[in-house]
């Protein structure tokens, strides 16, 4: 009966030890997310960024900037902030990377992008997502084929010259065009690479500690 009581007592010690553990574990690999099997709007929204997120935008901010003195220099990027600043939306016309019909990443095209690569290099700190839009011409297979494999593409340059770990890319064909295909002019804003630069867990924790240089 006493060694019974003993090895009670045994293992509710190590439960109670082993158990927190245990527990954390399980609580970290839960927070372990896929990006590659999220949807664009998710990967988007997330990380959320706490009490850290003005320091952050702050970042941002400076980011913005870097990239509008580019536009001077000729760089056909229309730039905005979204997610109230914590997010950086690259607009560029697909007709500045690709020639007419084409999937591969053109020389130019490669030029364009290389300010890019900067934030794909930096593992952890940046999250980037590619977006690849077309026109109505042709049909939707067509589309929807056109783009998964120019943004593609762009997903195997970057890896080529840096790190892709953190680079997700969709293709989303004719799905969603910012004006009526009704024209040559319009059209052509529809035929386009969006680019998403989404502050990740390793800028988050240099803000926890305030140590962010970029």
């Amino acid at each position: 009966m006493r060694h019974k009581i003993h090895f009670t007592i045994i293992c509710i010690f190590i439960y109670i030890i082993v158990f927190p553990f245990i527990g954390e574990a399980k609580k970290n690999k839960t927070e372990e997310v896929d990006i590659f099997e999220l949807s664009i709007d998710e990967n988007i929204e997330t990380p959320k960024l706490g009490k850290f997120t003005n320091k952050i935008i702050d970042v941002q901010t400076t980011q913005i900037n870097n990239l509008k003195q580019l536009t001077l220099k000729g760089y056909p990027y229309d730039i905005k902030a979204i997610r109230n600043g914590e997010v950086i939306m690259i607009t560029i016309p697909m007709r500045q990377l690709f020639s007419a019909n084409n999937t591969k990443l053109s020389n130019s095209g490669e030029k364009i992008l290389e300010p890019i690569l900067k934030y794909c290099n930096n593992e952890n700190l940046y999250k980037v997502i590619l977006v690849a839009h077309a026109d109505n011409t042709g049909n939707d297979i067509y589309a929807k084929t056109i783009t998964d494999n120019r943004v593609n593409s762009i997903y195997d340059w970057i890896g080529k010259n840096g790190n892709n770990k953190l680079v997700v890319p969709y293709g989303l064909g004719n799905s969603d065009p910012v004006v009526d295909n009704n024209s040559v002019s319009n059209r052509d804003k529809n035929r386009r690479l969006v680019v998403y630069i989404i502050p990740e867990k390793a800028l988050i924790e240099l803000a926890k500690r305030n140590k962010i240089v970029l």
